[in-house]
């Protein structure tokens, strides 16, 4: 009788250094940078939340990124990348609001086109949410408070100076 060893590496990918930045309820959504270390180079599933992407895994050379799409400005999201074994990594960030007609502002370069672009694309805007600005005012209300009381009384002063 033969004996036969058999040899089956496991294929493991190490996440660290997640970064994210972007925008959410935009078409640019957000970059996610991140080393995958793995024991070979592969490439590899990565769901997070409801979607799914690839990045690509590598020993010599971690760094690799995904996009993905947020609805909200406070992502603090569960995410995992599927090699052999399952590695779950988690994304957490602010993203900033960008206004779907600021994309086409910052894509032209004359006015005649900034014009032309911003009209016919039908002004689709969308107000912000106004949650990480209400807490970041909450949080710093002493400067909050001075703004307001100095805007009140810069506007009374200028209503003085006018003519009547």
């Amino acid at each position: 009788m033969e004996e036969t060893t058999m040899f089956q590496e496991k294929l493991r990918c190490d996440i660290s250094e997640v970064k994210a930045k972007g925008c959410y309820n935009c078409e640019q959504g957000m970059a996610v940078e991140f080393n995958c270390k793995a024991n070979s180079k592969m490439t590899v599933a990565v769901r997070c939340g409801s979607q799914l992407s690839t990045a690509v895994c590598d020993y010599t050379n971690p760094k690799t990124n995904t996009l993905v799409y947020a609805e909200e400005p406070n992502v603090n999201m569960n995410c995992t990348a599927y090699c052999l074994e399952e590695t779950v990594f988690w994304i957490k960030t602010t993203l900033k609001y960008l206004p779907s007609h600021v994309e086409y502002l910052q894509l032209t370069k004359s006015t005649k086109n900034v014009v032309k672009n911003w009209i016919s694309n039908g002004w689709d805007f969308e107000f912000p949410h106004l949650g990480p600005l209400l807490k970041k005012m909450w949080y710093h209300w002493e400067i909050t408070i001075s703004s307001i009381v100095g805007g009140i009384f810069i506007a009374l002063l200028l209503i003085n100076l006018i003519p009547k």
